[in-house]
């Protein structure tokens, strides 16, 4: 088993209880970690989460849903569903600082 934690982004209601309902099936208790993050122990690599969760959760292909896992004792993350916003929603406030600065 291998401990990854997923941040899910979902647009559809019907995504969110697809995806409850494969967490409470899960062998192994999934753990809330706060906002739309969870901790699971998952017994197989990426390529087969990313394959049952495509197959157990209708719609999550256009959702975003990122994987942290440890990876040579060092964290790595990626997307297995969506990708990294083309401007991260705290820009703004860089903007601003940038502004009064002048």
């Amino acid at each position: 088993m291998s401990a990854y934690w997923l941040s899910y982004d979902f647009s559809s209601p019907e995504n969110f209880d697809g995806f409850y309902k494969w967490l409470a099936s899960l062998p192994a208790p999934a753990k809330e970690c706060g906002f739309y993050t969870v901790l699971i122990d998952f017994d197989g690599d990426i390529s087969e989460l990313k394959k049952i969760l495509s197959k157990t959760v209708k719609g999550i292909s256009s959702e975003r849903v990122y994987v942290i896992r440890k990876k040579e004792n060092k964290a790595v993350g990626s997307f297995l569903f969506g990708k990294r916003r083309v401007r991260n929603p705290w820009d703004i406030y860089l903007e601003v600082e940038a502004e009064e600065d002048e």
